[in-house]
C-alpha cells in the first residue's frame, strides 16, 4: 500500500517537461506490480520438455512478444511446472518485439542442469530500450527469483544468459505490463512519469546502475 500511496503523492507534484529515457529494475515482485497495471504473463504451460517451441512469437495476456536464441529456445522443466530455456548449455534467451504497449517486463530467471534440477547459479540480464542498454548480474538465483525492469520509452529486448558454462538459463511466468495511464512503446513520455517512477524506486528499492555486459 505504501508503494501506491508513494507514487500517488509523486505523481501530483511531476511536470509534463520530456525526458530522456531510463531503464529501471526491481528484485522485489510486489513492487514491480504496484508499479505496473494490466499485467500479462506467459506461463509457458503450453510447451512439451525437450520439444522446440511451437512459434517463437508468444502471447502474456493482451500482449505479443518473441523469444529466441542462437539455435532455437525449447520447452524445459517438468509436465506439471513447464518453462522455457535455450536449447544448448551457455547459450542466451532473447525477449523482443513487445506489442500492445507493454513497456515493462519482469519474471522468474534461474539456473538448472537439466529440466528437472534447479541450480543456484548467477544470471546475467541485459535490459536495451530507445537510448541506452543496462547490464545486472543475479546472484545465486533460486526458482522464485524475480528481476522486473521498466523503461519510459519501452523495453526493446531482455537477454537472459548464465554465467557459467555447464548450466542452462530458464525463465518462468514471463510478465508483460504497461506503467503510467497511457504509456506508448518507442515514443518519449512526459517527466511526470518519470519522475513518479524515479521517485517510487528511491523510496521502494527499485535500482538503476550501469555496468558492461556479463
Amino acid at each position: 500500500m505504501k508503494h501506491l500511496l508513494s507514487l500517488a503523492a509523486i505523481m501530483a507534484l511531476a511536470s509534463a517537461v520530456p525526458a530522456r529515457a531510463t531503464i529501471y529494475y526491481t528484485f522485489d515482485e510486489s513492487v514491480f506490480y504496484a508499479a505496473t497495471h494490466n499485467q500479462g504473463i506467459d506461463t509457458f504451460n503450453d510447451l512439451v520438455a525437450l520439444a522446440p517451441l511451437p512459434s517463437r512469437t508468444r502471447t502474456a495476456g493482451s500482449y505479443t512478444y518473441e523469444v529466441d536464441s542462437p539455435v532455437e529456445p525449447y520447452g524445459w522443466g517438468t509436465s506439471s511446472d513447464p518453462t522455457i530455456a535455450p536449447r544448448y548449455r551457455g547459450d542466451p534467451l532473447i525477449f523482443s518485439n513487445f506489442t500492445g504497449g507493454a513497456n515493462a517486463i519482469g519474471g522468474y530467471f534461474y539456473d538448472t542442469v537439466n529440466q528437472y534440477t534447479y541450480y543456484a547459479g548467477d544470471l546475467g540480464l541485459v535490459a536495451t530500450d530507445a537510448s541506452e542498454t543496462l547490464a545486472i548480474s543475479l546472484e545465486n538465483a533460486m526458482q522464485n527469483s524475480f528481476v522486473g525492469f521498466f523503461s519510459d520509452t519501452g523495453i526493446l529486448s531482455l537477454r537472459v544468459r548464465s554465467q557459467t558454462d555447464y548450466t542452462t538459463p530458464t525463465v518462468n511466468n514471463l510478465v508483460l505490463a504497461r506503467t503510467g495511464t497511457d504509456p506508448v512503446v518507442n515514443a518519449p513520455e512526459p517527466a511526470a512519469w518519470t519522475l513518479a517512477l524515479t521517485g517510487m524506486l528511491g523510496l521502494a528499492g527499485i535500482g538503476r546502475r550501469r555496468a558492461g555486459r556479463g
